[in-house]
């Protein structure tokens, strides 16, 4: 039976950043994570991108949170093996090649109490040397996991509807176009920490989102076929 936890969304939202939860958030991408989750997986494989501009004075990215979960037997891979990449923009799409890369395996994750129909939905975390870009202009973040060792199940970035995503099934393979906005936020030790009521009303904000529906994948093959 599917669980009414759209009221949820707010509370847990706010608590999901155990390493960087006091970090200031520069780029913030929330959405609704009882929605679907989009395959990233080298295990398919499958690579998916979405984009992001970082603000003057607030261009330097030391740490990365994101969301996602694992289908079809919603077992957490032990361990995790990410891959971060930061593209430049190529004409509206990442470039083929990444620009920055980061091999950080298996990184902090903890069950954010979200559930994505009967999937827990993980939240993920990890700081990285520190990060500079053009400030007003567009790059794209990649994460992808590789669940080789893991026979029965395969990872999945957090997405709604309506945004600008991309995906390709290899390095070097062209990307093709998806309304994907996928779950994640960028941030930074040294940007200033938001007071506690600031800190409040960003969950109701984000608590305004609602549950839009989750359309329950009941194999990986059904899953699969959003590719």
């Amino acid at each position: 039976m599917r669980r009414n936890i759209g009221q949820l969304v707010a509370v847990c939202m706010v608590s999901l950043l155990p390493s960087g939860a006091f970090a200031g958030v520069i780029y913030d991408q929330s959405i609704d994570l009882t929605y679907d989750g989009r395959l990233s997986d080298y295990d398919i494989p499958q690579q998916i991108a979405d984009d992001f501009q970082l603000q003057p004075g607030a261009a330097t990215i030391t740490d990365i949170h994101w969301w996602g979960v694992y289908a079809d037997d919603n077992t957490a891979t032990e361990p995790d093996d990410f891959t971060i990449r930061f593209y430049i923009d190529a004409g509206g799409s990442p470039a083929l090649d990444p620009l920055f890369e980061f091999a950080v395996g298996d990184v902090g994750r903890v069950d954010s109490g979200i559930d994505s129909g009967d999937f827990d939905v993980y939240a993920y975390w990890v700081d990285i040397a520190a990060l500079t870009l053009a400030a007003d202009t567009t790059f794209w973040l990649s994460i992808v996991n590789d669940t080789t060792a893991d026979s029965g199940d395969d990872w999945f970035w957090s997405f709604v509807l309506g945004g600008n995503g991309y995906s390709r099934g290899a390095d070097g393979s062209t990307w093709i176009s998806r309304t994907d906005q996928l779950g994640f936020q960028l941030t930074n030790d040294a940007v200033a920490v938001p007071e506690p009521a600031s800190l409040t009303l960003f969950g109701v904000g984000l608590g305004g989102l609602g549950a839009l529906g989750w359309r329950r994948r009941k194999s990986r093959q059904s899953v699969s076929a959003n590719l």
